[in-house]
């Protein structure tokens, strides 16, 4: 009884059925050399370049040409008064906050809340809003944060307070 591949498989007169095996390194499709790995119609498949557009490529799996070169980003941090400094760069190049939400695709609500001080931009937000305004919002250092000392022997509240209140009915 001949094989099921044999029975199914199509060949040219006069090559074994060997010389015909598509291998792992060949695109599933087509026969060309895989550069990738891409679901198509469901299925996981090898692909060339061309057949990738059939499906959706794996982006962790494609086969890069050479190692990756590897950016260490510094902390960086928002400055104070970032909410005067948008809407100030943003007046001067004669900009509305909705012009630049809509020129830098950011929600009007969101830098409406950065500009007044409720809410403190991402760092790529605030790279976006340097870029497009030509302002400087972040730095390497960390802003102060400003704490105001308290005297280290305060006064003893004058009059009567809740402890005092317990201990005199406890006594009466």
């Amino acid at each position: 009884m001949p094989s099921v591949a044999s029975k199914h498989s199509v060949q040219p007169k006069g090559q074994p059925p060997e010389a015909c095996a598509i291998t792992s390194d060949s695109c599933d499709i087509c026969g060309k050399p895989a550069e990738t790995r891409a679901f198509v119609e469901g299925a996981l498949m090898s692909v060339c370049r061309n057949c990738a557009s059939y499906g959706r490529v794996l982006k962790d799996e494609r086969r890069s040409a050479g190692p990756r070169e590897i950016r260490v980003a510094a902390d960086l941090f928002v400055i104070d008064g970032y909410g005067k400094a948008v809407t100030g760069a943003a007046a001067a190049k004669g900009m509305t906050l909705h012009d630049v939400a809509a020129k830098l695709f950011i929600n009007e609500g969101y830098l409406k809340q950065m500009a007044s001080g409720e809410r403190k931009p991402d760092v790529k937000t605030a790279q976006k809003l340097e870029k497009e305004l030509g302002v400087t919002l972040l730095t390497e250092t960390k802003p102060e944060t400003k704490v105001e000392a308290k005297p280290a022997s305060a006064p003893a509240p004058k009059g009567v307070t809740l402890g005092d209140v317990v201990l005199i009915r406890k006594k009466g």
